[in-house]
């Protein structure tokens, strides 16, 4: 059931920008890369540890410095940067052998060559993620390579335990990397839902809220929220109906563990990986309407203009045809299709 659905909806995705006229579509242009001259962004005495296409910047030492500097594998490196390290490489391999594409991979990050995170101390903020490209030429163990940013705190106690906020944060990149659509009701919620890669469970849980059926309902119980749950767990039930909710990876993925010996996969449990990528897909094409109709650059998009709520409708008639091409019928479904 979940091959059938995979191919049934990545099809969608194809014929979705398939069908958009080329004189409609911006022109496929690499995003530059931009240059920071200061070094405030970082702290001094920056120790680098680098992992796959990631690299952690962070310091033993001042107001930035890592709290729990455990070293159990004698490496010479915290067990918490390397952790840190450990499940952005996992997320990010994770993702791609599923079918996302890589950031790195796509025109708005190409000139990207690493992910760089960031240990700092983000006050009451346990990870950030930036939208821009960076290089940093006076900070010499950034060696001046153009890259993509994460922050992550210090100090999350316990990590990794049950901790997902790495993952979190670099599906943000991966969303940003398909899309200048920054409505919180998608990005923030599909990155709710990412985390479950790493997690238990296949998300926040079942839901037995019926989905919107109206234009108010989803201007009350979505559009404003962050993490409109409820409404996504919803609609993946229908659009995801594996039996088991199970994920498949190769062993070299699963059997993946941090430093003490633990997996970085909890379980196989996760659902809903071809409706997400088909999605962003869908909006990939989108954006570029948008960019086009209003003369905006491709990557150039005002952060104003990339979470205007004007665009909430746009967005849902993209989901509402994703949904739609998927063939799946059903009253509530069909009821929510039917909102104008």
């Amino acid at each position: 059931m979940l091959a059938k659905i995979f191919l049934r909806i990545f099809s969608v995705s194809v014929l979705t920008a398939a069908a958009i006229p080329l004189d409609a579509r911006a022109q496929e242009i690499i995003n530059p890369c931009r240059i920071e001259n200061g070094t405030s962004d970082y702290p001094p005495n920056l120790q680098r540890y680098e992992l796959g296409h990631f690299r952690i910047f962070y310091t033993t030492t001042g107001d930035h410095a890592v709290i729990d500097t455990a070293d159990i594998n004698a490496n010479g490196v915290p067990d918490y940067v390397e952790n840190l390290a450990r499940q952005a490489d996992f997320t990010h391999k994770a993702l791609t052998f599923l079918g996302f594409r890589s950031p790195l991979e796509s025109a708005r990050y190409r000139a990207v060559k690493f992910i760089d995170i960031g240990v700092k101390d983000l006050g009451g903020y346990n990870g950030l993620s930036y939208d821009e490209p960076w290089r940093y030429p006076n900070i010499p163990l950034k060696t001046n390579d153009c890259t993509a940013l994460i922050d992550i705190h210090r100090n999350l106690v316990g990590f990794p335990g049950n901790w997902a906020i790495v993952s979190h944060e670099l599906f943000h990149l991966f969303g940003n990397s398909y899309t200048m659509f920054k409505a919180s009701w998608v990005s923030e919620a599909a990155s709710k839902w990412a985390e479950y890669i790493v997690r238990a469970g296949w998300s926040t849980g079942p839901s037995v809220t019926p989905l919107p059926s109206t234009m108010a309902q989803m201007e009350t119980l979505v559009f404003p929220e962050h993490y409109p749950m409820e409404f996504w767990n919803r609609l993946l039930q229908f659009m995801d109906a594996s039996p088991n909710n199970s994920v498949y990876l190769p062993a070299h993925l699963t059997s993946a563990t941090y430093v003490d010996g633990t997996y970085i996969m909890k379980d196989s449990y996760w659902r809903g990986m071809a409706f997400f990528l088909a999605f962003y897909q869908a909006l990939d094409a989108e954006d570029d309407i948008v960019s086009a109709v209003n003369g905006w650059g491709q990557y150039n998009w005002l952060e104003s203009d990339q979470k205007n709520v004007a665009h909430n409708q746009r967005i849902l008639k993209v989901l509402q045809r994703v949904v739609r091409r998927t063939g799946i019928s059903d009253p509530e479904i069909n009821a929510f299709l039917a909102i104008p």
